[in-house]
């Protein structure tokens, strides 16, 4: 087995279990052995209807089968922000990393937003998300500040990234309402996978390392499939910490 996909919400009329606080499948992932190293790529597609599975499935289908090659340049572009104060200066440095790192590599954009800033985070995504972008990153304390999980379902975007949201909460999928990956996910634009942290205590030093893994696997190791980036990323951060996120989406998606 080399990719489990989850089909359904923890909560509602199609739940799937789940661990942890019903915040992460991560264990589904732990086919072998006692260590926490995953043999499989585990991904969650979460919908509380029919018609939002049929949205979802559609979405990745036709990002698979039919790229958007008319208008290519928005595979070269990239966004990274870092949110709030109380992460500390470290979310702004490696979000500069990461946006240093993608320049090196062919990408003629990477937008930024950082807290010390004027404007907010709620402007920046809704103008990444709009203008188009490979990747959208964000590096912040608990939730997305002033950018709200409804406004995230809401986006009609036609160009659909994968999301990579490192904060307390933001991957979080319990209950039959929606968190920001699910919200990112099962939107009509919104994101073709996103990515989580999940949980009230995770730290900032962890998330930082699961940015830099991450980007590192996508942009200089060149893996593509989503359930195995997160893996990637999740390697580098075992290195030296240990956390736990959660991908909305489907693992074999690349």
């Amino acid at each position: 087995v080399e990719y489990v996909c989850l089909v359904g919400d923890y909560g509602g009329d199609f739940s799937i279990p789940t661990f942890i606080h019903g915040t992460s499948d991560y264990p589904y992932g732990l086919l072998e052995g006692a260590d926490p190293l995953p043999e499989a790529a585990v991904g969650r597609i979460s919908y509380n209807s029919i018609q939002e599975l049929e949205r979802i499935i559609d979405k990745i289908l036709t990002y698979e089968l039919q790229p958007d090659l008319d208008d290519p340049d928005w595979y070269r572009c990239g966004a990274v922000s870092a949110g709030n104060p109380r992460s500390g200066l470290s979310t702004i440095l490696v979000s500069r990393w990461v946006r240093d790192l993608m320049l090196r590599h062919d990408y003629a954009v990477v937008d930024t937003f950082w807290w010390t800033m004027a404007g907010g985070v709620e402007n920046f995504m809704t103008d990444v998300f709009d203008r188009g972008a490979l990747f959208v990153n964000y590096r912040g304390w608990t939730g997305m500040e002033d950018w709200s999980e409804r406004e995230a379902l809401r986006l009609v975007n036609d160009h659909l990234p994968v999301a990579v949201l490192l904060a307390c909460n933001v991957g979080d999928f319990a209950g039959r309402g929606y968190g920001y990956t699910e919200a990112l996910l099962r939107s009509e634009g919104g994101a073709i996978g996103a990515i989580g942290t999940v949980g009230s205590q995770s730290r900032v030093d962890c998330n930082n390392a699961l940015m830099a893994g991450y980007y590192r696997g996508v942009v200089e190791d060149g893996v593509c499939r989503l359930g195995w980036t997160l893996n990637r990323a999740k390697l580098e951060m075992f290195a030296a910490y240990s956390a736990v996120n959660s991908l909305a989406g489907d693992a074999a998606s690349g």
